[in-house]
C-alpha cells in the first residue's frame, strides 16, 4: 500500500532536501585547522613521511585536508623523479607523498592581509601555477636571480586526509596543533632541529598530562 503523503511527511521530505542542498555549502565551511601547523607526536614516528615532521594545513573542511610537510627537504632521488618541466636552483621541499612527481605548491607573505594582533604577517597557501599566474613580474626576477630562487621554496607533492581522519589522529594523540610563524622554514639546523625547537615550545606552554600533550 502506497504511503499517503499527510503534511508531516511531506515537512520531513522536505527537511532532508534542504539538509542534502545544504551539505556541501556546510562541509565548506568548517575550516577550523586551516592556517595551523600540526606538529609530529611520538606516536606517529611509526610512520616514515610524517615522523618529527611540521605540517601546515592549507585547507580544511568537511571534506577532509590538505596540507604541505614544511620541514622535509626534497631528496635528490625524489628530485629526479619529477616532471622534466621542474625548475631547478629552488629550495626543494617534499610537500606530502600524495602525488608529488606532478603537484607543486608554495607558501608565501600575503601582502593584501592584515597583519595578525602579534604583528605578524599572514601567509598565502597556493599552487605554484596560480603564483605564476598572479605573481608574473616577481616568478620573471626569480628566474634571473639565482639568489632568489634559493631562497623561494616550492613544495613537490601534498600530504591529505579524508573527511573527519585529521581529527581522529589528532584525538588519538598523533599531532599537536599550533600557530604558523615563518621561522619554521628556516632549515640551517637540519629538519630534526626545528620540528624539535616548536615542540618544545608547545610543551613549555602546556606541558604534558599522563604522557600526552
Amino acid at each position: 500500500m502506497p504511503l499517503r503523503p499527510t503534511p508531516q511527511i511531506a515537512r520531513i521530505y522536505l527537511l532532508v532536501a534542504a539538509l542534502m542542498l545544504a551539505l556541501p555549502g556546510l562541509c565548506s565551511l568548517y575550516s577550523r585547522y586551516e592556517g595551523k601547523v600540526m606538529v609530529a607526536l611520538p606516536l606517529a614516528d611509526a610512520d616514515p613521511y610524517f615522523a618529527r615532521t611540521l605540517v601546515y594545513i592549507g585547507q580544511h573542511d568537511g571534506w577532509g585536508t590538505i596540507g604541505i610537510i614544511l620541514n622535509r627537504p626534497l631528496s635528490a632521488e625524489h628530485f629526479a623523479m619529477l616532471e622534466e618541466n621542474a625548475p631547478p636552483g629552488f629550495d626543494w621541499r617534499f610537500g606530502g607523498p600524495v602525488d608529488y612527481q606532478n603537484t607543486r605548491y608554495v607558501l608565501v607573505p600575503d601582502d593584501a592581509a592584515p597583519q595578525s594582533p602579534e604583528g605578524r604577517q599572514p601567509y598565502k597557501f597556493m599552487a605554484l601555477q596560480d603564483y605564476t599566474r598572479t605573481y608574473p613580474e616577481a616568478w620573471s626576477a626569480m628566474q634571473a636571480d639565482p639568489e632568489k630562487r634559493r631562497n623561494f621554496i616550492i613544495f613537490a607533492g601534498y600530504s591529505g586526509w579524508r573527511s573527519w581522519q585529521l581529527e581522529n589522529e589528532i584525538r588519538i594523540g598523533g599531532w599537536a596543533m599550533t600557530d604558523f610563524a615563518p621561522e619554521m622554514l628556516n632549515m640551517e639546523g637540519g629538519s630534526a632541529e626545528v620540528w624539535g625547537k616548536v615542540l618544545k615550545g608547545i610543551i613549555e606552554k602546556r606541558p604534558p598530562k599522563a604522557g600526552r600533550i
